[in-house]
């Protein structure tokens, strides 16, 4: 099958239109459904892989689909609490999310920034996360957990600790933590604060995946550099508040023009519920794909396709993608 445009074969949506309003959902209060999220414009199908007649996705890599869950969950910011102080309702809520996306084919859980709320700078790993590996295991998938303050040691003739990091961590299916991602671009009231730190590509599922958050998605040099290390999909922690009303259609604008600029799948998780001072999080995860068209014969971009998206609700957003077909587009069209 070809684009409309005459393109190549491509990622293909199934276009049932977009909700302009929260969703009616059957399942209980506070409770996601990854099935209702999948019927709407959501499912990404690829020309000559057929799905199985329970409607999962083929999980392997190289041609064949790897499903991506948004966990947009609703989180609570609260009060400052020491990781000592052990399960906090966010992270209940996290682990009910891994095991139902593993329940529904995923291969990929990704969560937004500060999705366990205010929980002090703590050492990765730790008995936190190991509750989270745990639940990697068991529903057998990647988990790349949002941005989380990570305490680092002090290191041996030190006079005081170094400043705590912004990590972003990934979780294999078999609990490992198998790489760390640091913020490098801070919000204002984080600057100061914590230190930058590296941040590369990781391979999840046979896919080298880049991971950015918050501002960094607004910044292009820091997912040219992802890209230029191997970055084959970017998954980005999206974050827009009910106090800045541009910024929600700004940093969708952004998910698009990097998926254009770079010609990759860009995929964001946004960050949902109650921050500090009542201020809200607006949620908006969003995913684009990049198409291409023959224009006078010859391969050329013809924009990026929205996949999905979501609004200000709680659930899992399911999008596949063909990681052997995102990499044909690029091999047929580069800017340079």
């Amino acid at each position: 099958m070809k684009a409309a445009s005459g393109g190549p074969p491509w990622i293909r949506a199934v276009d049932r239109g977009l909700p302009s309003v929260r969703p009616k959902l059957s399942t209980p209060a506070g409770r996601s459904s990854f099935r209702q999220e999948r019927g709407r414009r959501n499912r990404v199908l690829v020309p000559g892989n057929k799905r199985s007649a329970s409607g999962s996705a083929p999980s392997s890599g190289g041609g064949d689909v790897v499903r991506f869950g948004l966990a947009q969950i609703r989180y609570r910011w609260g009060e400052s609490r020491s990781w000592e102080d052990g399960t906090t309702d966010n992270l209940d809520k996290a682990v009910e999310f891994i095991r139902r996306a593993g329940r529904e084919g995923a291969a990929v859980v990704a969560f937004s920034e500060y999705f366990l709320g205010n929980v002090k700078p703590m050492p990765i790993p730790c008995p936190i996360t190991d509750r989270l590996a745990q639940a990697a295991r068991e529903a057998n998938v990647y988990v790349i957990c949002g941005a989380t303050r990570e305490l680092l040691p002090k290191p041996k003739g030190a006079r005081r600790p170094p400043k705590p990091r912004i990590c972003s961590f990934v979780i294999a299916p078999n609990g490992k933590i198998v790489s760390k991602h640091y913020k490098q671009v801070f919000y204002p009231n984080e600057r100061g604060q914590y230190d930058p730190g590296p941040n590369r590509p990781t391979t999840i599922h046979g896919v080298k995946v880049g991971i950015l958050g918050g501002y960094e998605l607004l910044v292009p040099e820091i997912a040219r550099k992802l890209a230029n290390a191997g970055a084959e999909i970017l998954v980005v922690q999206m974050v827009a508040s009910s106090d800045m009303p541009y910024m929600l259609e700004t940093m969708q604008s952004a998910v698009r023009a990097r998926t254009m600029e770079l010609l990759m799948p860009v995929l964001a998780v946004g960050q949902y519920g109650e921050f500090y001072g009542g201020i809200m999080m607006q949620g908006g995860s969003i995913a684009y794909v990049p198409e291409l068209g023959k224009f006078q014969g010859k391969w050329a971009p013809n924009g990026a396709r929205l996949v999905t998206r979501m609004g200000e609700y709680e659930n899992l957003l399911p999008v596949d993608i063909a990681p052997e077909t995102a990499r044909e587009v690029r091999k047929r069209f580069s800017w340079w």
